[in-house]
């Protein structure tokens, strides 16, 4: 049985040697597990009412409010998030009123922080959107580094 695989394996050899121009691909690859050392958590203010200028005001206040308390915490950064204002209509599909939602979005590697401003936030009329939990990019660099070179070692 082992004379018989040789025998295959050379043919097999030679054949590949006997097609001028054939691709050969060749590839590696390596994974590696990445600790997620950031959390991105996302807050809202959002209003309803009939006149979309006073929603304006009062949220865009809300928003100003919650920037001054975000941007005095330490190690946390801040950015807009997505912002709408809509129709809300009536049983008649005539319009009814207005809502407004504008968001802030909170990045820091420190759970802590973000959870104390989340805690304060949410009591000045704010909700919390979401909160995940995710690689920070220089960790992600560093682990795909780390896994694109055990990859060309494996090549």
């Amino acid at each position: 049985m082992k004379k018989h695989l040789t025998s295959l394996l050379v043919g097999c050899m030679a054949g590949a040697t006997v097609q001028a121009g054939a691709l050969v691909d060749l590839s590696a690859e390596a994974s590696r597990p990445v600790a997620n050392d950031m959390v991105r958590a996302s807050v809202y203010s959002e209003a309803s009412g009939k006149n979309p200028a006073e929603l304006a005001q009062r949220v865009n206040a809300d928003i100003a409010e919650a920037l001054k308390l975000i941007r005095a915490k330490a190690g946390v950064s801040v950015k807009s998030g997505q912002q709408a204002t809509y129709p809300v209509y009536s049983q008649a599909q005539k319009i009814d009123g207005w809502r407004m939602r504008s968001e802030l979005v909170l990045e820091s590697r420190s759970q802590g922080s973000v959870s104390e401003l989340l805690g304060k936030l949410q009591q000045m009329r704010l909700a919390v959107g979401n909160v995940n939990l995710l690689p920070s990019p220089e960790t992600r660099r560093q682990v795909e580094d780390e896994a694109t070179r055990e990859a060309i070692r494996a090549f």
